[in-house]
């Protein structure tokens, strides 16, 4: 079942992951990033979202840590075919 979330609770999710990947505190934005789309998949705010998500393996790439890049590549993929 799907929880519903009112458009300024979505918004309010998603400025706290962006805030904690500000903040460097990647696990806290990566979980508080997959919450909202497992939440409401369809919603302006998980589109965001998943660009976060993406913004933060690419990150890793970059960093050298491939293994945590891959796993994020790979959610991404799986999420985005469902």
């Amino acid at each position: 079942m799907q929880e519903e979330y009112s458009t300024v609770a979505r918004r309010a999710i998603l400025d706290m992951a962006k805030t904690f990947e500000d903040n460097k505190k990647i696990h806290q934005a990566v979980i508080t990033y997959k919450d909202l789309i497992q939440k409401v998949p369809e919603s302006p705010e998980a589109k965001e979202a998943k660009e976060g998500l993406l913004r933060i393996a690419q990150s890793y790439q970059k960093e050298g840590a491939m293994h945590s890049a891959l796993v994020l590549y790979k959610y991404i993929g799986d999420i985005m075919h469902m």
